[in-house]
């Protein structure tokens, strides 16, 4: 527990730094469409620690409502949190991170309105068989 809650402090700490950084791609997510954040790679089953690996940043625009916040890895995706966005734009990416046999999967946005806090979501997952696969994260707004 003290080795993921580390985890999440340098994900949130080099996601503050980000959202400082010069800003990539821009996008704006239609209403009511599902946004993604992704990324192919090869990833083994019963991993035994590693480098993490993250997508790309990006910066998006969201409406001010509630979101289903989920993660993905090859067919499988969940919901792993119900969250209020305000208006306005956010750096996002998803990271994975090998663990003894399974991956730690960290969703960050991070507001680049400095009132707001960033936030995060996570799940543990599992892969197998060992193979290429798309994961990352998923914003879709709430009716």
């Amino acid at each position: 527990m003290k080795r993921r809650r580390k985890i999440l402090a340098i994900l949130m700490t080099a996601l503050g730094m980000a959202v400082m950084a010069a800003p990539s791609a821009a996008a704006t997510a239609p209403s009511g469409d599902t946004a993604w954040v992704l990324r192919t790679q090869y990833l083994k089953s019963n991993p035994q620690g590693g480098e993490r690996a993250c997508t790309k940043f990006r910066r998006i625009s969201l409406d001010s409502g509630n979101y289903n916040w989920g993660l993905r890895i090859g067919g499988r995706q969940w919901v792993t949190r119900v969250i209020f966005l305000g208006a306005g734009w956010y750096q996002w990416r998803s990271c994975l991170i090998p663990q003894k046999n399974d991956y730690i999967h960290i969703s960050s946005l991070g507001p680049e309105d400095p009132g707001r806090k960033a936030a995060t979501t996570d799940r543990t997952a599992v892969v197998n068989p060992s193979g290429t696969y798309t994961w990352g994260s998923f914003l879709t707004p709430r009716s």
